[in-house]
């Protein structure tokens, strides 16, 4: 083989290859080194506009593939059957709308992308600076109804996908956010259990801290 013919062969393996799949690391800091990120903390969410508006108990989202319609499920026999939709805005940079559905018990977050799909989120989204990576974090050892989780989603081919989450057994997260495009940190609330295996806040609280590099 020729070296054109090579070189050929070699551009267009990493060609096909694609980008190289995100990696997320989690690694224990002190509480020195979280307060002073939390100097730096940025907003968890860009401006919002609001194109769309909630009517008689509708929220209508035009999408390139039809529309998208959030009802609300209004029980007057059973309250814990009552589902309730919220729009909470549209980001332009990433072109998508985010809806809060509120249960008797709890609650989760939609994007609707422009081409209609929807990703659910367990939180409302922690999007990084440049918008390519969304954090979200949700308490349930102690209030099960909810996840105990930490997730992170990247933005591919124009809609963000799961790439990266947790269940911890150990603690809740408290706080989480973002630093800069690659970086966010944990603050971690931590639990004893008792005989019957239950958590149990610390009387104080305790708690660890750990930073996120999304690389």
């Amino acid at each position: 083989m020729n070296l054109l013919l090579l070189w050929s062969s070699v551009l267009s393996h990493f060609l096909s290859a694609g980008p190289a799949p995100v990696r997320v690391t989690l690694t224990r800091v002190d509480k020195t080194a979280y307060v002073q990120a939390r100097k730096g903390k940025v907003a968890a969410m860009p401006a919002l506009t609001h194109p769309a508006v909630k009517r008689k108990g509708q929220i209508v989202i035009t999408t390139t593939s039809g529309k998208r319609v959030f009802t609300d499920e209004i029980s007057p026999d059973d309250e814990t059957q009552q589902k309730t939709h919220e729009y909470l805005g549209f980001l332009p940079k990433t072109k998508e709308h985010l809806i809060q559905t509120t249960y008797w018990e709890g609650a989760d977050y939609t994007l609707v992308e422009s081409d209609g799909s929807k990703v659910k989120l367990i939180s409302p989204p922690s999007y990084s600076p440049n918008q390519q990576h969304i954090l979200t974090s949700s308490c349930g050892l102690v209030y099960e109804m909810m996840p105990n989780s930490v997730q992170v989603l990247t933005q591919k081919s124009g809609r963000p996908v799961l790439v990266w989450k947790i269940y911890p057994t150990q603690w809740e997260p408290a706080e989480a956010f973002w630093t800069s495009d690659s970086v966010a940190y944990l603050k971690q609330e931590r639990f004893k259990f008792n005989e019957n295996k239950e958590p149990t806040p610390y009387k104080p609280a305790r708690f660890t801290y750990a930073k996120l590099l999304v690389h």
